[in-house]
């Protein structure tokens, strides 16, 4: 049976426009007047055709300069139902040597996951290359509105019918104003008013097709006009201020620019026509208005710029500590803009080793309190709120030292977290097979355990595009407000904040201080209105000669300076503009204040820093920063070891806590020498000042991972090993401690790949490194800083050494001494593929330190912390230390006057989660911290619902030293402090020890290790 004939008809005429010939003529404005040539090279020409990026002055992608339209056009005839790519490429010299690849600025289909190229797709019936483009401003006197209409060749423009309107009115059809030569829509602009304005183009052809396309602009034009538009909200009270004359200066007898209510200031005419000028800002309104009167006598006025300085809303408190007897004196104060009654409430950290009685939820603007008995940080906070309810908030913190003094802080001083800090970098789209904030939590503990004390999380900001593993880790940042939608939610952010605060761990977080994503808000509207934009001073678009690392400096074709080895993707922020640099302030304090992260790591600090200077960019952030939370770690990358690098510290006048030891990396990117070794790590006995710390590490995101640069587990073994062991703060990137990146096929797949956490590696080097940590954890000589000894105001090799180099006789091992009373340090490490016989002439007088003189018939302990043997020795024998190694084999000891051991606490793998049903469902302990403790710790734990909840801890052989008196407590996460004593009040010895929690029929029960 025959099927219908409409149904034949139909199928023919679908299979008939499938194959129908569309030629599309391409129009591109050349960006300047150094633009030589232009091509138009795509997927349906080869590209050009190019040879690595270069196009030949004659290829045929050539295309032609139509003098009465001011643009190049080349035509091209394709099938309809076709998709391409492309790009404009512009030789800006006659040989073609100097050259720009280019985006169709005409074109807002863009392919942002192939190099921005442009997309075309050939239709029956399109228009194309519409101008002015979507939400774009236009300030040329002779604007015209531009399109390419594109029709089969099968079919045929009804120009007639076709039609152009403007704000809802049609103003003309197609044939009153198109060039069938060049299948151009030009239509002029002349006579617009100022302002916004909408353009509706519908196209009609002779088979019946409607193709419809807008724009929305804002025109903007006249004799003398400002670039710089109104604005109700201006961030700063300082504005660069600009606006054109669109006039022969020849024609010009004055000029004149004026505040309203202020003399005007006369203006000299220039060419160009284009002005600027810096003004200050007073709170509210600021009109100006510009001038210039012709020779003739006329006056000509520019419209009224309103640029509203708002008053601020919220009190500004501030927090002063003094010593005061044997009391610390805490003393509120705050400034209310709006003038109004304030009340003052105080808080306190979290984190905070103990309580600090009678601070927390005082309303009292001046305290005095006992210096609290356990050692470490303890953060506050003052809260003020005016009669209208707004709140500003300052933090402040000092710290307990181990011998119970009061250490207040100066502008420069670091807690004693960072002094301690063991940084573990994580990559949550590599560090499991979900790459989730969320699934990341539940190796909060895995990394506490594992012996870290502070996570540096890559960015999570939400980037252009989507988060990958290659290029696109987190550093394209289009909101920086937003948590990335591949990672999670802002709440999930914040919860794994909170889970990690409640194992006793710090989070700091990547941010970008050098640059935003093109495609962030600001940047699209600058980009697209250039100076006429809001956002146009929250870029660079001047060369700063200064050093790049080599990465070179470009312009966009936005005209915005970029590091040309980073792409035009990522594009400068301008930190002298004081709006820009208050607004990226004001980003980082958000994080601080609505996730209570513990500081950052600034992306390519290197650039701000030397574009801008220490009083434009390093003292502003660092300033806001910790007004907001003092307690906090602030980390730039950048070189922090070398001469020229000290500026960078707070110590010397500059904004960081730590930089990058790269002169230390450079050693150990191959396997390094012993001498070579202990060379970098001493850095010739030169710290900045007590508060600068240098990141050591022998891997991160950016680079190779270790294991495949040495070729194998156990030789990282000794390298790292004096990494954890010496001066400086040491680094793990997750995965490197299950030896990711051994057997990767490319580069981004060993560093950034899904970490494989059941790796055969990591039988060797997940409890390497576990002991590592809690060894400098646990062990103070294995942290101790160089410091000023000598009181000289200096730190460099007149002080003590406290990373000596001994002699083991054999140039292929290393033997690190680290001097601390009664609890002295030393690693030795085997370099060698071989087993050694290792002979150490230790030398207890020259460098060890003992509370009484050293004797040679006392007995002192030789702890071998890393193999857990303890042996006691006369101190005759101490002269002399003999031991075998195996290859790449290490050992790590204390020489002490008592017997040590470290604490290890059991590590569950990473990524095994425990399921729900297994957790306890009435309440569940959140852990201790610190933990391994000294004096004190905290135990937390949180309750589903109000409920009586008992506490007891025993010591390892089971017998209960303590019981806490039962209580009712509300449903949350609550707390208790055990002060390391049993119920008699005598201080408990150095074990292990556990915490049972019981409420009604539900027991938790945790290990807890007390060190001495």
């Amino acid at each position: 049976m025959k099927p219908p004939r409409f149904a034949t008809f139909l199928i023919l005429i679908t299979v008939f426009t499938a194959h129908a010939q569309v030629t599309v003529t391409f129009r591109h404005y050349p960006t300047s007047a150094a633009v030589q040539r232009c091509f138009v090279p795509g997927s349906f020409n080869n590209w050009g055709p190019n040879s690595s990026g270069v196009i030949a002055a004659t290829a045929p992608s050539l295309m032609t300069f139509v003098d009465s339209l001011g643009c190049y056009v080349k035509s091209y005839r394709f099938a309809a139902g076709e998709m391409h790519n492309y790009k404009f490429h512009e030789h800006l010299n006659s040989g073609g040597t100097l050259s720009q690849w280019l985006s169709d600025p005409l074109n807002p289909e863009i392919n942002t996951a192939d190099n921005n190229n442009a997309i075309l797709r050939v239709e029956p019936a399109m228009l194309f290359q519409i101008y002015p483009g979507n939400g774009s401003l236009v300030t040329t006197h002779d604007a015209r509105l531009c399109a390419g209409v594109f029709v089969s060749e099968t079919d045929s423009l009804l120009a007639a019918e076709s039609t152009i309107s403007l704000d809802g009115q049609v103003v003309a059809t197609f044939d009153e104003c198109f060039i069938p030569t060049l299948n151009l829509l030009s239509w002029p602009l002349a006579g617009l008013a100022n302002g916004n304005h909408t353009a509706l183009l519908h196209l009609k052809t002779r088979s019946g097709r409607s193709v419809v396309d807008s724009t929305r602009f804002t025109l903007l034009g006249g004799p003398i006009l400002f670039m710089t538009p109104s604005c109700d909200s201006v961030w700063a009270a300082s504005k660069s201020v600009r606006w054109r004359i669109n006039a022969d200066p020849a024609t010009i007898q004055s000029a004149a620019f004026a505040q309203i209510g202020k003399s005007p200031v006369g203006i000299a005419t220039k060419l160009g026509g284009e002005y600027e000028r810096a003004v200050t800002l007073t709170y509210g309104d600021n009109r100006f208005v510009t001038s210039f009167t012709t020779t003739q006598g006329v006056t000509q006025y520019s419209d009224t710029l309103m640029l509203r300085y708002p008053l601020p809303q919220k009190p500004i408190p501030g927090i002063t500590l003094t010593l005061s007897g044997d009391k610390i004196k805490i003393s509120g104060s705050a400034q209310d803009p709006q003038r109004t009654t304030m009340t003052f409430s105080w808080s306190s950290s979290v984190l905070n080793p103990a309580v600090l009685p009678g601070l927390p939820g005082s309303s009292e603007t001046t305290l005095e309190i006992d210096p609290p008995t356990v050692p470490g940080d303890y953060g506050f906070k003052l809260t003020v709120t005016d009669a209208d309810g707004f709140s500003g908030t300052a933090a402040a913190f000092f710290t307990i030292a181990a011998d119970g003094s009061v250490i207040l802080p100066g502008s420069a001083t670091v807690p004693q977290w960072v002094r301690d800090a063991r940084i573990y970098c994580l990559f949550f789209k590599s560090f499991s097979a979900a790459g989730t904030i969320a699934e990341a939590c539940a190796s909060l503990p895995y990394i506490r355990d594992l012996g870290f004390n502070t996570i540096w999380v890559l960015p999570v900001m939400d980037v252009e595009g989507v988060i990958n593993q290659g290029s696109n880790v987190g550093y394209n940042i289009i909101d920086f407000y937003t948590v990335e939608p591949a990672y999670g939610a802002n709440a999930d952010f914040k919860y794994f904040v909170e889970q990690a605060h409640a194992q006793g761990l710090r989070v700091i977080l990547d941010v970008t201080p050098n640059h935003s994503s093109r495609s962030h808000p600001f940047a699209l509207d600058a980009r697209t209105n250039r100076k006429y934009s809001r956002y146009y001073d929250f870029y660079q678009h001047d060369l700063i000669p200064h050093d790049t690392n080599g990465l070179g400096q470009s312009f966009s074709a936005d005209g915005i300076v970029y590091y040309s080895a980073f792409s035009d993707a990522l594009l400068n922020w301008n930190w002298a503009d004081a709006e820009a640099r208050l607004y990226m302030i004001e980003v980082y304090k958000h994080w601080l204040r609505e996730y209570d992260i513990d500081g950052f790591r600034f992306d390519v600090w290197w650039g701000p820093h030397r574009r801008y200077g220490v009083n434009t960019f390093d003292k502003p952030l660092r300033t806001a920063l910790r007004n907001v939370k003092s307690d906090i770690l602030l980390l730039g990358e950048t070189a922090g070891t070398g001469a020229g690098t000290e500026d960078n510290y707070a110590d010397r006048n500059g904004g960081m806590d730590m930089g990058y030891d790269w002169s230390l990396f450079g050693a150990l990117n191959g396997f390094p020498a012993p001498a070579t070794l202990h060379a970098r790590l001493y850095n010739d006995g030169y710290r900045p000042g007590p508060n600068s710390f240098f990141l050591r590490f022998l891997e991160n995101h950016d680079e190779e991972r270790v294991i495949h640069r040495y070729g194998s587990a156990e030789r990282t073994i000794p390298v790292s090993t004096a990494l954890f062991t010496s001066t400086g703060t040491p680094l793990l990137y997750a995965g490197e401690e299950v030896g990711m990146g051994l057997g990767g096929a490319t580069l981004d797949a060993r560093r950034r790949g899904t970490i494989n956490w059941s790796a055969a590696a990591g039988a060797i080097l997940t409890p390497h490194y576990q002991k590592l940590a809690h060894i400098r954890a646990q062990f103070p000589a294995f942290r101790t800083q160089l410091h000023d000894s000598n009181g000289d105001g200096q730190i460099n090799s007149s002080d003590v050494n406290v990373q000596r180099r001994l002699d083991p006789g054999k140039a292929t091992s290393y033997v690190l001494a680290r001097p601390w009373r009664d609890a002295n340090g030393m690693a030795v490490m085997n370099f060698a593929a071989t087993t050694q016989e290792i002979v150490v002439a230790l030398q207890p007088e020259v460098w060890m330190d003992f509370s009484t003189p050293f004797q040679s018939d006392r007995v002192y302990y030789l702890n071998d912390l890393y193999a857990d043997v303890s042996t006691a020795l006369p101190g005759a024998h101490l002269d002399t230390l003999r031991l075998t190694l195996p290859p790449w084999g290490v050992a790590v000891y204390t020489i002490a006057t008592e017997e040590q051991h470290v604490t290890l606490p059991e590590l569950i793998p990473n990524g095994v989660a425990i399921p729900a049903s297994a957790r306890p469902q009435h309440f569940d302990l959140l852990g201790s911290y610190p933990n391994p403790f000294n004096s004190g710790t905290r135990i937390r734990f949180v309750l589903a619902k109000e409920a009586e909840v008992a506490w007891m801890v025993f010591n390892a052989r089971g017998q209960r030293l303590v019981t806490g008196a039962s209580g009712r407590r509300a449903a949350g996460v609550q707390e208790w402090f055990w002060d390391g004593r049993d119920a008699s009040g005598r201080p408990c010895p150095s074990g292990i020890y556990f915490v049972r929690l019981q409420s009604g029929n539900a027991v938790v029960v945790q290990k807890m290790a007390l060190v001495r």
